[in-house]
């Protein structure tokens, strides 16, 4: 009895591919009890066998090896059902007693090592938004990004401008005086200042309440370089959906940047990125447009796909770049021409790589789209066929871009039969 994720998990599918190679049968009852979902996806998977004492999917195994028998592997798979409460599923696994009893379903895993949820035979013909190490494929983004991680929340986020900007002084002060206090502390003891001592030093010097001692901040303090705090590395960042903070944008006080700082450079950088949901999220597909810094959570742990990149200026500017609009960088369509010149002889048309972003936006609302392949969005970035309606999802999508930009300065939908306050 185990842990039930590793049956539809992408990072799952060598053990998967494992337990076909090295047994006869597999038979697996699939308890379900998922917590970590939500919406209907929560509401299918209920009770726990376990009780609240575990928020993940239970699976009982049964892995049969046999000298005797030859051929394939048979996969024998039961699905306890939907909406069963804790008590409803231990009458049914009570009441079976045994494996002879109950519907089994045979198993035949696809190439990708899918057992349950197999994704679609025809996703893979389709255009990746994103193809990052893979030459073979031909992506519909020039680079693509997670949201900015960090790791320090806590100092580097707020609401309120002035708050932010005494929180980040504030941890950035007393991360200097244990720079120098990491010194003294290894002259003290006649040691060197390698990664040994740090981690002395920081767990002696763990205060909680002043900083967090990553990774990132662990290896500036071994180095011994001190920070700067500098008023103009605070942007608005898109936290949560349709919910902004103020961010400190630094590589130094944030963990991990990725590849943000070519999607907004600078401060008056403007820019437009489509966030979608990241590989392995435990919740349902969905997708989000905002024109500032994502946070890595901004959709769980989503992926985002810009308008535009930024380059720094040279004195040879690329004859196509547009006019520069932040200091030191000139901006180029982030979607690439090979993309560009496909559609435009698929649907015989002048259209334009803006275009082709917001039709991306559109299709990636489509109820259609989403349900037909939430298992291949669930394990792979969004692939993106070729519809008959280019121009309507292209015009829903840049409708929808206007709504979910301008939340905060559209008029309000009238909401009529309601008591008046």
């Amino acid at each position: 009895m185990t842990n039930g994720s590793w049956l539809d998990s992408g990072a799952m599918d060598g053990f998967r591919k494992a337990l076909v190679q090295e047994f006869n049968s597999v038979w697996v009852f699939n308890l379900r009890g998922n917590a970590r979902t939500s919406g209907e996806a929560r509401r299918k998977e209920k009770g726990n066998v376990f009780g609240e004492g575990s928020r993940t999917p239970v699976s009982v195994t049964v892995l049969v090896k046999n000298p005797n028998r030859s051929g394939d592997c048979s996969i024998l798979y039961r699905d306890i059902g939907d909406y069963l409460t804790q008590e409803e599923k231990l009458a049914v696994v009570s009441g079976d007693g045994s494996l002879a009893n109950g519907v089994w379903n045979v198993i035949e895993p696809n190439m990708a090592g899918d057992w349950i949820n197999q994704r679609d035979e025809t996703y893979d013909l389709y255009q990746p938004l994103g193809a990052k190490g893979n030459p073979h494929e031909e992506p519909l983004f020039d680079l693509y990004s997670l949201g900015v991680v960090t790791s320090r929340d806590a100092w580097v986020v707020n609401s309120s401008r002035a708050q932010l900007e005494s929180n980040t002084s504030s941890t950035i002060n007393y991360f200097n005086e244990k720079v120098a206090a990491l010194g003294e502390w290894c002259a003290k003891g006649e040691r060197p200042r390698d990664n040994k001592a740090v981690e002395e030093f920081t767990r002696e010097n763990n205060d909680a309440a002043r900083i967090s001692w990553s990774r990132a901040v662990k290896a500036d303090l071994r180095k011994g370089k001190t920070m700067t705090y500098s008023p103009s590395h605070v942007v608005i960042s898109s936290y949560r959906p349709f919910f902004k903070q103020y961010l400190y944008f630094d590589r130094r006080m944030n963990e991990m940047v990725y590849q943000i700082p070519r999607l907004f450079p600078t401060p008056d950088a403007t820019n437009q990125v489509i966030s979608t949901m990241g590989v392995g999220a435990a919740r349902e597909f969905s997708v989000l447009m905002v024109n500032q810094v994502p946070n890595y959570h901004l959709i769980d742990t989503g992926q985002c796909f810009p308008l535009y990149l930024y380059e720094e200026s040279s004195s040879d500017p690329n004859l196509f770049d547009t006019v520069p609009e932040s200091s030191g960088y000139s901006r180029r369509d982030a979607i690439t021409d090979g993309t560009l010149s496909r559609f435009r002889n698929q649907y015989k048309s002048d259209l334009s790589k803006e275009d082709i972003f917001y039709f991306v936006y559109g299709l990636l609302h489509s109820r259609e789209y989403i349900q037909r392949y939430q298992a291949d969005l669930r394990k792979m970035i969004p692939r993106i066929p070729l519809v008959d309606d280019f121009w309507g999802f292209s015009k829903a999508g840049r409708g929808l871009a206007y709504w979910h930009l301008n939340y905060e300065t559209v008029d309000p939908w009238p909401l009529e039969g309601l008591p008046p306050v």
